[in-house]
């Protein structure tokens, strides 16, 4: 397939460059610096007045603007380090994207992903249209025939008998030949990848009141033109017209709507995701296949508009903390399970259905496996997974799926100011909230999450397919990883 151009113009080619320079001595390795190959959408500079970082990105397609993240110098496997050198590997790579929209700070997406064997899918749902509906949409041959006995193939036949369609955006096949021997392929396990959603607490502004500020960003902040009206526990003030919210309260609601980028439970994004849920609880294949559902993570939000109740770390771990200043008394446990649950309420639609309970029970359907991922803006569930009031229980999340050579994670690993110990990444999220403009200044980084996994697998080599999401921009190429051997 021609290189595949997403929504953000980002082009995914047919292959992109990872370099990991490697100091090697009595038979240990170190990796001391990555460089990776960029894509972005334009050349421009960005410096923002009150942040650190100024943001350069790069024009056109993939433009080798090497980059080294700020990694820690960590071991390698000293195997995989000269078998890179002598031949370079690879690694098919896949970002899926994200699931929501259309809202103002968010267009809409449907991606998924498929994996099976030695196969890769970047995928949309659509409603059915008959256009898609075609071989073009499905893996081919080289001669352009439809691959027969292909569960990615069967899958998409399935989700166009129950009445929706797929759009194929782009497919590839892992030609990793396994130099090292450290997987065993797995041809078994149909892979049906969920992006980020980004599930909102909040769908409208309600009257007066929305119970305790329970750790809401700025929601007691009283304005300066009235000093003296002073707002409750709940952000509401008393004024000679009757009770209101306090500006601080209404600014929460107002930024809180207008960041959102899934929707409400009746809008689009929710009733297709439970279209598309609904038919993977019914999908079957042939002889011992089996669908295996993952969720990315950051399913839930609990960042964006609400202050922070982790600690800061040295290294890569959730640590709860209680709430401090105006948050003091407010459990970390208690913030988990009150705005989780805040989610399943606030996507309980008119007809009834829940999208979260939908997804949710899909952890107790005895035909297809799952596994549940945790995200940077759902980090909690590192430590603390959610007690809810409604609906499904809340599976326990974990970090990663490594499995038959194919390795699936978040990717805020990759990401400095994001990583699990961080905090800078929940601090940016709410300057967000309180501004939106930064939103759109925020580049991609894809250079960062390449260079994760070729450092991943120089230095444990046992995966041929790496997937991730936290990107929110759908991606699929091969990465090519060399390797530099350093002197010490």
């Amino acid at each position: 397939m021609a290189p595949f151009t997403n929504l953000f113009g980002e082009v995914s080619p047919d292959e992109t460059l990872v370099r990991v320079f490697v100091e090697t001595n009595s038979g240990t390795a170190t990796i001391k610096r990555v460089e990776a190959a960029n894509s972005a959408q334009k050349l421009e500079t960005v410096t923002l007045l009150g942040l650190a970082n100024n943001f350069v990105v790069t024009p056109g397609a993939q433009i080798l603007n090497y980059i080294s993240p700020n990694i820690d110098e960590q071991p390698a496997n000293f195997d995989a380090a000269i078998s890179v050198t002598r031949t370079p590997h690879e690694v098919v790579f896949l970002d899926v994207g994200r699931w929501g929209g259309p809202k103002k700070s968010g267009p809409r997406q449907r991606n998924f992903g498929l994996v099976w064997g030695t196969w890769v899918a970047l995928c949309d749902f659509e409603p059915r249209t008959a256009a898609l509906d075609t071989d073009e949409h499905l893996l081919r041959d080289e001669k352009g025939v439809p691959r027969v006995d292909h569960p990615i193939n069967d899958f998409i036949r399935q989700v166009r008998a129950a009445g929706s369609s797929v759009r194929l955006l782009r497919s590839m096949f892992s030609g990793n030949p396994n130099y090292l021997k450290g997987f065993t392929q797995d041809f078994q396990a149909v892979y049906v990848i969920i992006p980020d959603l980004h599930l909102p607490v909040c769908t409208k502004k309600p009257a007066p009141s929305d119970g305790k500020h329970t750790g809401r960003h700025k929601y007691l902040d009283m304005s300066a033109l009235r000093p003296f009206v002073i707002p409750d526990d709940e952000g509401v003030v008393k004024l000679p017209s009757g009770s209101a919210f306090g500006d601080g309260a209404n600014a929460w609601f107002d930024n809180y709507l207008n960041g959102d980028i899934f929707g409400g439970p009746d809008e689009t994004a929710a009733q297709d995701l439970d279209r598309f849920v609904g038919i993977i609880g019914g999908v079957t294949f042939t002889g011992d296949r089996q669908l295996h559902f993952v969720q990315i993570g950051d399913m839930y939000d609990l960042w964006i508009g609400l202050e922070r109740f982790f600690s800061q770390q040295s290294t890569q771990s959730v640590v709860l903390r209680n709430g401090t200043g105006q948050n003091s008394g407010i459990l970390a446990g208690k913030f988990i399970d009150f705005w989780s649950d805040r989610s399943h309420l606030a996507m309980q639609s008119a007809s009834g259905s829940n999208i979260i309970a939908r997804l949710n029970k899909l952890a107790q359907n005895p035909k297809i496996k799952t596994s549940w991922l945790f995200g940077n803006h759902d980090n909690y569930f590192a430590a603390h997974t959610p007690v809810v009031s409604v609906g499904e229980a809340v599976p326990q999340r974990v970090r990663r799926l490594l499995t038959g050579g194919v390795l699936m994670e978040h990717g805020q690993r990759g990401d400095p100011d994001n990583c699990d110990g961080a905090i800078g990444g929940h601090t940016t999220t709410n300057r967000v909230f309180d501004n939106a403009f930064i939103r759109s200044l925020d580049p991609n980084r894809r250079n960062f999450f390449t260079a994760l996994a070729g450092m991943t697998y120089v230095s444990n080599p046992n995966f041929h397919i790496f997937v991730m999401g936290h990107t929110h921009s759908p991606y699929l190429t091969r990465i090519r990883i060399e390797t530099v051997l350093l002197k010490p």
